[in-house]
């Protein structure tokens, strides 16, 4: 009797000798609990139960109709967070691991869990990161998240195929939008940095390429239209604190369609030097 797993509806259905086919339960639950940005701690999935319940009235199946058999499902993947004012290398016998686990041959399987490793200076990874559902016999749950953040520099992974699922590598600081402005309504833009930085925000017309040592790279055209937007301040509390800066689009139907481009960097920070986020464009849109 196949179970079902952890990551979503069952696996197939169940036949038995009779005419009908007994369809598995789900997990109340499906996949691993909360997002990678934000980083939250909540964990993977357990696997679900397998329960039978044919509807048949005068057929002979193995079980007797109607009959619900539960039968426990593996736990889920748990939560590893690294992080370092120094560099982190996991070199390459070295193993980090949350995966969700099986309940032997019969329970459905949990699912991955989820780690965050963050340097401020470098993260070089050339061993192996798993965050996959459990499973070997039976239905794998599904996989959890894996986030790498490392300040002024991208992650480094060796060999990606050691590192599932694949990863989400941030270099810090970090601006990230999750939707489009539209017209008449707020706008947010969120930034990843460390606790406490003070990032300013910048629009400009255009889009450029201007190297700018020790800072980065400026990618804004300062000779269109370059402002001074807002600033936003990183929470100094929390796993993965993500500062937030909240912009009213105008209603003016004109600016349908245009271009934005947008930029940040922490004017004021902890660490060694402010640093240049990532740019971002977008379209205003109704």
């Amino acid at each position: 009797m196949p179970p079902a797993d952890g990551s979503g509806p069952g696996g197939g259905k169940f036949r038995h000798p009779c005419t009908y086919t007994c369809a598995p339960s789900h997990a109340t639950h499906a996949g691993t609990y909360g997002s990678a940005y934000p980083f939250t701690t909540l964990g993977g999935s357990g696997g679900s139960a397998s329960v039978i319940d044919s509807g048949c009235k005068s057929c002979f199946c193995w079980l007797p109709c109607n009959r619900i058999v539960p039968t426990p499902g593996g736990g889920g993947g748990g939560v590893i967070v690294i992080k370092s004012d120094g560099a982190i290398d996991v070199d390459g016998w070295g193993r980090i691991l949350v995966k969700g686990n099986q309940f032997f041959s019969t329970g459905g399987a949990g699912s991955g869990g989820a780690i965050l490793l963050r340097s401020l200076e470098r993260v070089t990874v050339q061993g192996t990161i798993d965050a996959n559902g459990g499973g070997l016999q039976v239905v794998s749950g599904g996989p959890g998240f894996i986030r790498i953040d490392a300040y002024g520099s991208k992650p480094k992974v060796t060999h990606p195929w050691a590192v599932t699922p694949a990863p989400m590598l941030l270099e810090l600081p970090e601006l990230r939008v999750t939707k489009a402005p539209k017209l008449g309504q707020s706008w947010t833009l969120s930034m990843a940095s460390v606790p406490g930085d003070v990032l300013g925000i910048f629009w400009s017309g255009g889009p450029a390429s201007i190297s700018i040592p020790p800072f980065g790279t400026l990618e804004l055209d300062p000779t269109k239209g370059f402002i001074l937007a807002g600033a936003a301040v990183v929470p100094s509390t929390g796993v993965d604190p993500i500062a937030q800066a909240h912009f009213a689009v105008s209603s003016d139907p004109s600016l349908l369609g245009r271009k934005l481009y947008a930029q940040a960097i922490n004017l004021f920070t902890s660490t060694k030097r402010p640093r240049l986020t990532n740019s971002i464009v977008t379209t205003i849109t109704r």
